[in-house]
């Protein structure tokens, strides 16, 4: 691992870093104003390092469009602080979104609003996603748009285009890269084939390169003299971390392995030093003194971002040259027969910026076949930098993570979902959004098969919306069948309903009690329960049970009077029982011999159709009576208008 930190050189017990003489490292830093004298000015931001890989950094240029060479760049000028989430000056947050347009259309979007979450606007993008969000400062924003991008984008705070971040065309970062805190540098883990010339086809130089030009590791590029410096010939598949000062980088060498021996690089003299520590995924501390990282791997072979799933949370001081481990040991254990697998670790450390806390998150999953997706439990949780008062404080994983300006608060992120968690306020451990300061809203249960045995892995999907209900976000159940939901996005008064499934089955009632109303909690009588809904109050968790059974399959062929296939008609299932707000069960399309497969149906009485505005020809009722897969034949004789068996 790589690291970095503000203090003096002298102050590194068991490093070999020499002194640097003024003129050299003004030589360095210079290079990076350009025409300026350059300054040192040590930075302390907060960096989230949460797995975000495979980009490349590029220098500021002034077009709307990113630089597509070394010759359309424009050299920096000044420096920018980089923070991820919250502002550099605590005022703003921005953060990716994927929205549900008309037509399942995906909206992709950059989230910006006040730091305690109000005023949230939308910025559309006209890509297909957005990655890797980040300040540049306190009125721009840098993205990318896909992995492996080489640059990052830059907008305003209005949307508007504001240059682009670019390196040489002969950089490739294939795992990760990352902007230093003031935002002069990059680094990146990857591949440099050199320069490529602006009027070369990028892809078919790289293809025809001798491998001996080709040189792999990690390396730094000065943003203003788009000049690029090799630190390391290793691999380093973990995303690196800058120290405070952007002096150090730290991170654990290694590719998919158990291993990840530490590294701490000097970026201006290239010295590195090796400490007797393992560790990957690895957070600076604000003083630069200590550095927390996933390590004492149980056995590796699952992995994050390039961080290993089993490991504990631990603590290298790098003073002292000792490890203190701050979270639970990671655990890995595989069962044969009959089959069992168990992986569990903590990862993702982000230090609060008085550097007495750290959270970071815990991850859980468990499978019982060897084909069977695990159930996945994660969770959020804070540790003093002593390792004492170790408390969960989120009942699920994030995306992103930031501590507010005072340290007691955590703004947070999670499917593209805002939200904050005070620690000296909340103690249900899943934070309070802006739209609720009365109270939590939780729904929790089992979920069951017909026997009364836990089911893992059913997805209980929160719908809301107006009119055309659209999914907010969703949870499994762990393996115990139990799921737990908080509804803090929620004002007060407002309706939602819950959508159980698991492919095979069908919820015995049809979930037929799902619809929630959040209730005031001020004191009044809050709206009675009743066969349809359920009301949630605050600081008052609702408990709502669902049985799962298994289900029918049907594979439906739709044919001509001469008997040929229909294909590309769409054919809908309905029936009187349906899952609330549903105005049909199912909606195929036919393919080419025209069949139509339908999967989770309930043991009740369902029709076909065809349909056309408020035309509709229906079959007659077949009746699903066992769980079975049924093959079912329809003739549609147009000139009839009929539709049957």
């Amino acid at each position: 691992m790589f690291v970095l930190r503000p203090q003096t050189n002298k102050d590194i017990v068991g490093v070999s870093f020499k002194p640097i003489a003024r003129t050299q490292e003004q030589e360095f830093l210079m290079s990076c104003e350009s025409t300026r004298r350059a300054k040192r000015h040590p930075v302390m931001i907060l960096q989230v390092h949460l797995c975000l890989s495979f980009f490349c950094c590029q220098a500021i240029a002034e077009a709307a469009e990113p630089v597509a060479n070394q010759a359309d760049t424009t050299k920096l000028a000044t420096t920018a602080q980089v923070t991820r989430l919250l502002s550099p000056d605590d005022r703003h947050i921005a953060y990716g979104q994927i929205a549900i347009g008309p037509e399942s259309k995906r909206i992709v979007r950059i989230i910006v609003g006040n730091s305690n979450g109000d005023q949230r606007r939308p910025l559309t993008l006209s890509s297909e996603n957005v990655l890797d969000v980040q300040w540049h400062g306190n009125d721009r924003i840098a993205y990318v748009t896909e992995h492996g991008q080489d640059g990052y984008s830059l907008i305003d705070m209005n949307g508007a285009p504001a240059g682009a971040i670019a390196i040489p065309r002969g950089c490739d970062s294939i795992h990760h890269q990352c902007l230093s805190p003031d935002g002069r540098l990059l680094a990146f883990c990857g591949n440099d084939y050199g320069e490529i010339p602006a009027d070369v086809d990028r892809k078919k130089f790289i293809a025809g390169l001798p491998k001996e030009k080709v040189r792999h590791g990690v390396f730094v590029v000065n943003l203003a003299e788009q000049t690029v410096k090799q630190l390391l010939t290793q691999t380093v598949a973990n995303l690196p971390a800058w120290s405070p000062d952007s002096r150090f980088l730290a991170a654990g060498i290694g590719q998919y392995v158990k291993d990840y021996p530490l590294a701490i690089i000097d970026v201006i003299t290239g010295e590195v030093s090796r400490p007797a520590v393992q560790g990957a995924g690895v957070a600076w501390s604000p003083d630069g003194t200590a550095l927390t990282m996933t390590t004492d791997i149980a056995k590796g072979g699952s992995w994050y971002g390039g961080i290993p799933l089993d490991g504990a949370l631990g603590l290298w001081d790098i003073k002292a040259q000792q490890l203190q481990r701050l979270s639970p040991p990671g655990s890995h254990s595989i069962v044969k027969e009959p089959y069992s697998r168990i992986i569990g670790g903590s990862l993702h450390p982000v230090w609060a910026r008085d550097g007495r806390r750290i959270a970071f998150e815990m991850r859980e999953s468990q499978a019982t076949k060897s084909d069977q997706q695990p159930a996945e439990r994660r969770e959020m949780w804070v540790v003093r930098r002593d390792g004492t008062e170790l408390r969960k404080i989120l009942n699920h994983g994030v995306d992103q993570l930031a501590w507010g300006a005072n340290d007691t608060e955590l703004l947070w992120v999670v499917d593209g979902r805002f939200g904050r968690t005070n620690l000296e306020l909340d103690t249900v451990g899943l934070g309070l959004s802006p739209f609720t300061p009365t109270g939590q809203y939780i729904i929790h249960g089992h979920i069951t098969d017909g026997a009364g045995k836990p089911l893992p892995g059913v997805e209980v999907t929160v719908m809301q919306g107006v009119a055309t209900l659209f999914p907010a976000f969703a949870v499994q159940t762990d393996a115990r069948g139990k799921y737990e939901i908080a509804l803090n996005h929620l004002s007060t008064g407002a309706h939602a309903m819950l959508r159980v499934r698991m492919d095979g089955y069908f919820e015995q009632t049809l979930a037929k009690k799902s619809f929630v109303r959040v209730a005031d909690g001020s004191g009044d009588r809050p709206p009675e329960d009743n066969e349809t809904t359920l009301v949630v109050s605050p600081q008052k968790p609702y408990r709502l049970d669902f049985t799962m059974l298994p289900a029918a399959a049907a594979r439906v062929q739709i044919l001509d009077v001469s008997g040929n296939p229909l294909s590309n008609f769409n054919i809908f299932m309905d029936g009187e029982e349906l899952y609330p707000a549903c105005i049909v069960l199912a909606q195929q399309t036919t393919d080419a011999n025209g069949n139509a497969q339908f999967n989770n149906i309930p043991l009740k009485e369902y029709y076909f159709s065809l349909r056309s505005g408020r035309q509709e020809i229906k079959s007659t009722l077949f009746n699903f009576q066992t769980p079975e897969a049924v093959d079912l034949r329809l003739t549609y004789n147009d000139l009839d208008g009929t539709l049957s068996f």
